[in-house]
């Protein structure tokens, strides 16, 4: 038994289980300010009143879209720790910018509807916006981001 233990601490400390307070301390600056930035987003979506009408739905896509783009471009600049820049970028930030790229073209595509007063193709985008998550949330949860997983979580 205690040979299993020996063995779990460097299976653990090969891993990266062993990181040193630097790179806690760096993981715990960014979580913090992308955490913020991400409930700075989610509270003003949740502000928005969900478009009662299919001719509010322009209005409504238009602020929905200025608030992921905006979240997504912050959260980019931010300097992630080096040991997890790889990892969030494939998992989180390249993924929230596809969102973010999806849902931009989702609201061109319902200004057009709207400016050509085509009722049934705003009919249909109304029931089929891109709400697939793209990032990786289970990563993000286990990363330590809560705020950020229901910015990212589309699905709702």
């Amino acid at each position: 038994m205690k040979r299993f233990g020996v063995l779990l601490l460097l299976t653990v400390t090969a891993c990266g289980g062993g990181s040193g307070a630097g790179d806690k301390a760096a993981k715990a600056a960014y979580v913090g300010k992308a955490e913020a930035i991400c409930r700075v987003a989610v509270t003003r979506q949740k502000a928005l009143t969900p478009p009662g009408t299919v001719d509010a739905l322009a209005p409504y896509v238009d602020d929905t879209v200025r608030i992921a783009v905006t979240a997504t471009r912050d959260l980019s600049a931010l300097s992630p720790p080096r040991a997890d820049k790889a990892a969030l970028q494939a998992k989180f930030l390249g993924p929230l910018q596809a969102q973010a790229d999806d849902a931009t073209r989702y609201a061109a595509d319902v200004t057009a509807a709207s400016k050509n007063n085509d009722q049934a193709a705003l009919g249909r985008l109304a029931l089929s916006p891109p709400t697939k998550p793209r990032a990786d949330l289970a990563y993000l949860k286990a990363y330590g981001f809560t705020a950020c997983v229901d910015a990212a979580d589309t699905s709702n």
